[in-house]
């Protein structure tokens, strides 16, 4: 717990709680992830019991995913052998018309890294002017697709259809 009287002092203190930023993907300082509430921690606290059994219902779609996807404009990462998928993410030079594809068909979707590390403002000093050329493939290109557990196989069929449609 942190207490303060000033507003600038408080206005950055939010901003580092929430991974440097107050804005998403708008990263000023290098901060965390803190944000857990007591009512968070006694669902987490149920939820771990059960998570063994999630992350193989993961990894059972991630394998669906691997094997239906066919599509020659999507690139499927290469994950390691014992990965859990908290997300699928995919690349696509298509991505804008895999995005329209989504929402035409109520398909969630995700751009976790639409910037380079090296382009948030909390990080370019350490960067210089170098330039990471698979970060900005990913930057560009890649599009998380749903990998929740709880996915229907007529969902994660529809998925697949409207990737290999693209």
């Amino acid at each position: 717990m942190i207490t303060t009287n000033s507003k600038k002092f408080y206005n950055i203190i939010k901003k580092i709680r929430n991974l440097g930023s107050d804005k998403k993907f708008m990263h000023n300082y290098v901060g965390l992830n803190s944000r857990l509430d007591s009512i968070q921690a006694l669902v987490l606290n149920r939820k771990i019991k059960n998570l063994d059994n999630l992350n193989k219902k993961r990894q059972k779609i991630a394998k669906i995913y691997l094997k239906k996807i066919i599509n020659k404009k999507i690139t499927k990462l290469n994950y390691s052998k014992n990965c859990v998928f908290h997300q699928y993410v995919i690349l696509t030079k298509k991505r804008n018309k895999l995005i329209n594809l989504f929402k035409k068909n109520k398909i969630q979707y995700g751009l976790h890294y639409p910037k380079t590390i090296y382009q948030l403002s909390a990080l370019k000093k350490y960067f210089g002017n170098q330039k990471l050329k698979n970060s900005e493939i990913i930057a560009n290109n890649g599009i998380s697709i749903p990998i929740d557990p709880n996915l229907k196989k007529n969902e994660i069929n529809k998925i697949i259809k409207v990737i290999n449609n693209l």
